[in-house]
């Protein structure tokens, strides 16, 4: 059988009929259960003043010629029960004489109470139930008669008298409280109707149109934007969803940028080594020096194209996370010296200046780093920062600068800054600057490296656990920050 709530709308509405049937359920429970205790409790109370009532006024009764029923009559009238019975009890408990005159407890039995019943604070005396052949249920007091008592002719019978009243019918009370609460139960369900309505359009409307947005993006159309407006949950997922799409496009346009630059970058190559090989094989190229420049330029080619190669495999193993690594303890102000001052040379022919500082601002002072030890793979961490040391230095005019400061921060990480002076990112194109073969200047780009430099450096330093982040400013250079966690000190 099929599930007969499936849209929300009325997964809505019968909740909150639900929810109406529970609360009424329960206040009607509630009710009874207030109206049963509240309706013994008057009963009681009513037994312990009409009791003591009729004790105190039995004496006036003795001189008077008045049988039992009269007698127990005039009680009646003189503690002004209302609603409840005297009655005139014998040694066992049975009725004797009854003033009510339907004789509704006549000849029964009621019990007596025990020697360590609890007595009433109100009459000092116990105050008990009985149960009628009816089903009628009574809370009653008993108390002995005084030796002078003005039943003359039950006198040798009755021992004990007692004050019965009845509990109304809680189930009467019941019947009608059931039928109004039926009616506000109908009035509340029929209004839940327009309001799970107005709130499922006001969920479901952001949702549909979620849905519609997604279903374009299916189709290939990534550039969706949903407004951000609705209750909480709703403009939540609008905002997932538009990260979500703002991601899948510009991983989209990386997959596209990347298609092109490969192409690009292999089609280059091959045409020269076609080139080439053509022209040796037609005879073009006959003399000796001629061949053997040909192939010079078919080697490095080819170079090229193993380089590019490379580059792709790693960087594809680097994602899938494949490249193992070893877990070393390094000390990069050991090491650093060694890598920066390869390039002293390539800078000095460049007329570029390169430091390497050994401390880092923090909080405004300078902090010693001679140990800077971080956890990882001696050659890869070498790997990042001749990454972005060839970077700095191919992009920095001759006069300018390359800085690299080394030390560790406040909150106890390792951080190395590599800064140049050359011309700057603009800010629009900062955060694709580690998507593969993305070049800021086209007309620019390198023509040796595989322009994998960047991308490769950002997934080396987070699989040590880092992170990367550049900063620039047009004409005026380009920051590369990375930080490491510092290695925990080796237990002895």
């Amino acid at each position: 059988m099929p599930w007969p709530f499936r849209s929300l709308t009325s997964q809505l509405i019968a909740t909150y009929a639900f929810v109406v049937a529970i609360c009424l359920l329960l206040a009607g429970l509630a009710a009874l259960l207030v109206i049963n205790r509240y309706e013994e409790s008057q009963a009681q109370r009513s037994v312990c003043l009409v009791i003591t009532d009729a004790i105190a006024r039995l004496p006036n009764l003795t001189n008077r010629q008045l049988t039992s029923r009269q007698t127990l009559n005039q009680l009646r009238l003189e503690t002004q029960l209302i609603r409840g019975q005297i009655l005139l009890l014998d040694e066992n408990g049975q009725v004797l004489e009854d003033s009510n005159p339907q004789n509704e407890l006549d000849n029964a039995t009621l019990p007596l109470p025990p020697r360590n019943a609890r007595p009433s604070a109100a009459c000092r005396l116990p105050i008990l139930n009985y149960t009628a052949r009816d089903r009628q249920r009574y809370v009653f007091a008993i108390t002995p008669l005084p030796v002078q008592n003005p039943f003359r002719v039950l006198a040798d019978k009755a021992r004990f008298l007692a004050v019965a009243v009845p509990l109304q019918d809680v189930r009467l009370a019941g019947v009608e409280l059931w039928g109004r609460l039926l009616l506000v139960g109908v009035v509340a369900m029929l209004l839940s109707i327009p309001l799970g309505l107005l709130l499922s359009r006001s969920v479901l409307n952001p949702i549909i149109g979620i849905k519609r947005a997604a279903e374009e993006v299916a189709q290939g159309h990534y550039d969706q934007s949903l407004p951000e407006a609705g209750v909480q949950e709703v403009r939540s997922l609008a905002h997932s969803f538009n990260t979500m799409s703002e991601k899948v496009s510009r991983s989209r346009q990386a997959q596209k940028d990347f298609l092109a630059n490969v192409s690009h970058d292999l089609k280059t190559p091959l045409t020269s080594i076609r080139g080439y090989a053509q022209a040796i094989q037609d005879g073009t190229i006959n003399s000796l020096p001629d061949a053997q420049n040909a192939a010079g330029v078919i080697l490095e080619e080819t170079g090229r194209m193993t380089h590019l190669v490379n580059d792709l495999l790693e960087l594809s193993r680097l994602e899938s996370g494949q490249l193992p690594l070893a877990r070393d303890t390094i000390n990069l102000a050991e090491v650093l010296p060694s890598w920066v001052h390869k390039y002293d040379a390539r800078a000095a022919n460049a007329g570029i200046q390169l430091m390497l500082q050994s401390a880092v601002p923090a909080n405004g002072e300078m902090l010693p780093c001679v140990q800077l030890k971080v956890r990882g793979d001696e050659p890869r961490l070498e790997q990042i920062f001749t990454n972005l040391l060839e970077n700095a230095l191919y992009y920095t005019p001759a006069g300018g600068r390359v800085e690299v400061v080394a030390g560790h921060t406040s909150e106890g990480q390792i951080e190395v800054r590599i800064s140049d002076t050359g011309q700057g990112i603009p800010p629009e194109e900062l955060p694709r600057i580690f998507e593969r073969f993305y070049r800021v200047d086209k007309s620019r780009s390198k023509t040796n490296g595989s322009g994998l430099g960047l991308a490769i450096a950002k997934e080396l330093v987070e699989a040590h656990g880092g992170a990367i982040h550049a900063a620039s400013q047009p004409d005026f250079g380009t920051s590369f920050t990375i930080n490491f966690p510092a290695a925990k000190p080796e237990s002895p």
